[in-house]
């Protein structure tokens, strides 16, 4: 029972799970074809939703990097 927990806790780095999803993409890509079409809604929502959040990530990082300047004296 003990090894099964253990086994259950070991997590898969980041850069894998990454590269395992990116693989699994171009195999549904390539065995599916023009049916993979079906998800290009989630993708593109997806792809929007990232652009939304890059200009706020960005103005935030430039006024905490302003503010955590100091005084230059």
């Amino acid at each position: 029972m003990k090894e099964a927990v253990l086994l259950s806790e070991k997590k898969i780095p980041l850069i894998w799970q990454i590269g395992i999803g990116f693989i699994l993409g171009i195999v549904a890509g390539a065995v599916l074809g023009e049916k993979v079409q079906i998800v290009e809604p989630v993708g593109s929502i997806f792809l929007t939703l990232l652009k939304m959040l890059i200009v706020p990530l960005v103005f935030s990082s430039l006024v905490v990097g302003a503010a955590s300047i100091g005084d230059p004296r």
